[in-house]
């Protein structure tokens, strides 16, 4: 009797306190924050429109959110069943990586899992050295893309989006929302970032692990989603998230604190 008395106090206790919090909200004065990130965009992907944004045409560096031009290009050019014999590419990156080696054999499959759901730089320079034919011709394709897609405000100078040995990756919201608009059209691209882990076919390396963090990133639809840090520009962070809210968006932020 105790137990069933102390059960049904607290039930009473709860609704009392959700009907406190409902009167308390009632009457304060809730305003909406406004953003504080330097630039952000909600696009509509079907249709390119752009719902909502600020500084949408602010050009500044995309760091490793780059690699989603890095992993169309190779898509689109690439078969994903080619292995490729990793060379002195990978000693040009640094940062992080899917841990492989001089004289290893990898497919492509492999390798976009790693960028996309790694970020791993060495990933990036081993794609592009050998769908490009050089590191050089990769991004002379990845430029072009940009082009063909209207993205006037982007500049790729490498693969990876590091910037320490040059001016790095140049874009804006706009730019890279129709990028990640485009991408979200793709059934490799799709399948890739949908997962949260992966394992190398071959059974090498370690494991490609995605988890998103705890910020109400959707689960279903398509999802991509980059952050880097580098001591060159600043820490900065990058959203590209496509979602099914009855119609199919993406999001894209760039912020710098």
């Amino acid at each position: 009797m105790i137990f069933k008395t102390y059960i049904k106090t607290g039930d009473i206790m709860k609704k009392y306190l959700c009907i406190f919090l409902c009167l308390l909200f009632s009457i304060i004065n809730v305003q909406a924050v406004d953003f504080q990130g330097k630039a952000y965009i909600v696009m509509d992907s079907y249709n390119q429109t752009v719902l909502e944004g600020k500084n949408q045409d602010y050009v500044q560096s995309v760091a490793s959110i780059s690699k989603i031009m890095t992993a169309i290009v190779a898509i689109e050019n690439g078969d994903l069943d080619d292995e490729y014999e990793i060379g002195e590419e990978v000693n040009q990156a640094w940062g992080s990586g899917v841990y492989i080696h001089i004289g290893d054999h990898i497919n492509l499959r492999d390798l976009l899992h790693g960028l996309l759901l790694r970020s791993g730089n060495d990933a990036a320079n081993v794609i592009a050295k050998n769908v490009g034919g050089d590191i050089a011709t990769f991004v002379k394709m990845m430029n072009e893309k940009a082009q063909a897609l209207k993205m006037t405000h982007t500049h790729f100078s490498n693969p990876t989006g590091l910037d320490e040995e040059d001016a790095g990756n140049q874009s804006t919201v706009y730019d890279m929302a129709l990028l990640m608009s485009y991408c979200s059209q793709n059934s490799i691209f799709n399948d890739i970032v949908m997962k949260e882990s992966y394992k190398r076919e071959d059974g090498g390396g370690r494991e490609a692990a995605h988890a998103y963090p705890d910020e109400g990133c959707p689960k279903e639809g398509n999802a991509a989603q980059e952050k880097g840090t580098h001591d060159a520009e600043g820490p900065a962070e990058g959203r590209g998230v496509p979602e099914r809210v009855g119609e199919q968006m993406v999001r894209r932020l760039i912020r710098y604190p």
